[in-house]
């Protein structure tokens, strides 16, 4: 029988190992990584714009065959209507 494990990186809300549970991934170990020294800082804050209708294609195309949730994709083309767009 094949082996369906594989190694995965998680970053973010993802550490959370009840937000992994939510999504029916239950990881055999978990390791956490440091790197001493470094920080992560966003900056300047981030301000949501109007995106292109054609660069919007790209992405919710691709999310509704994958599957992706209603919610997820009427949250992408809530951006609809920049530049080129």
């Amino acid at each position: 029988m094949p082996d369906d494990s594989t190694t995965v990186f998680f970053y973010g809300s993802f550490i959370n190992l009840d937000v992994l549970a939510g999504y029916g991934l239950a990881p055999e170990s978990v390791e956490v990584a440091r790197l001493s020294g470094y920080d992560i800082s966003i900056a300047p804050p981030f301000k949501p714009e109007r995106a292109a209708d054609d660069y919007l294609d790209r992405i919710t195309g691709p999310a509704r065959s994958f599957g992706f949730p209603d919610w997820y994709i009427e949250r992408l083309e809530s951006f609809r209507g920049g530049a080129g767009g």
